[in-house]
């Protein structure tokens, strides 16, 4: 299976703005919109994934609060899109 021309935008919005108007199809890494249906993606070795990781400096000044930030921004995402994507 191939594919006809393929346009590269550097918004995810754009890109779903055309898929929506029949353009084609968007893969992005953010939530659907404009009635867009998510997909997945399989590969040979699964399904494609991202990965989000956050570092600091422990000695930073604010090494507490952005760990807890961290944290918070972990169970956000488990909240929003399930438990296959905590942190294993």
């Amino acid at each position: 299976m191939g594919y006809g021309d393929v346009l590269e935008v550097s918004n995810a919005q754009v890109a779903q703005a055309l898929a929506a108007s029949g353009r084609g199809i968007a893969v992005v890494s953010d939530d659907p919109r404009f009635g867009l249906l998510p997909l997945h993606i399989g590969a040979p070795a699964g399904r494609v994934r991202i990965r989000l990781y956050a570092a600091w400096d422990p000695q930073h000044h604010a090494a507490e609060a952005l760990a807890a930030l961290a944290e918070r921004l972990s169970a956000f995402c488990v909240e929003r899109y399930g438990a296959d994507v905590a942190v294993r």
